[in-house]
């Protein structure tokens, strides 16, 4: 299998110098990238704060995943997902959103990153071409009934998605606050 690391860190460094700009426009802030150590994605610095950005994408299922991969590495053989089913294809997506996140939440090693910089920000892009409200319902219905050992270390949880004007993809990319578990 081809190297997808270098795939993968420009993705991730869209990802986050588009939260950043949204995060400096929607509140005014300055903040820029100072640093990117793996984990985290990003140390984030403004005038006033240090932040972090870790970033964790959510496929509708693995074989789409392999098939958006596969397809953008360079030296890889594409791996199409034609021919599969999609069945339940909002349920699929919504529990794959949900163990992602989960994932993150509970992850110890993040806990020495929260401690130096305070709860950092986690953005979880959804690549999903069947995205719309009912997703995000079923979503918020799988999120209810997991239980989440949330360790504290990120102050939100934010999804990023691409918008549709009819059944139009837009270009660009929005941000929605992931409600936290009520303790």
């Amino acid at each position: 299998m081809a190297d997808r690391g270098p795939l993968k860190k420009k993705d991730e460094r869209f990802h986050i110098n588009n939260f950043v700009e949204w995060l400096n426009s929607t509140y005014g802030s300055s903040y820029k990238v100072i640093a990117e150590p793996e984990p985290p994605e990003a140390i984030i610095e403004s005038k006033y704060t240090t932040s972090w950005i870790e970033i964790s994408t959510a496929f509708i299922n693995s074989s789409y995943a392999q098939d958006l991969m596969s397809y953008a590495t360079p030296d890889e053989e594409h791996k199409s997902i034609s021919g599969d089913l999609f069945v339940e294809p909002d349920r699929t997506a919504a529990k794959n959103f949900v163990a992602v996140v989960k994932k993150k939440l509970e992850k110890r090693s993040y806990l020495p990153i929260a401690k130096e910089y305070g709860p950092g920000y986690l953005v979880i892009p959804i690549r999903n071409p069947f995205f719309d409200e009912s997703t995000i319902r079923l979503m918020k219905e799988e999120w209810d009934k997991t239980e989440v050992n949330d360790l504290g270390c990120f102050k939100s949880v934010r999804i990023s998605y691409q918008p549709k004007i009819g059944i139009t993809v837009q270009p660009y990319w929005k941000f929605y606050l992931w409600p936290k578990k009520s303790t």
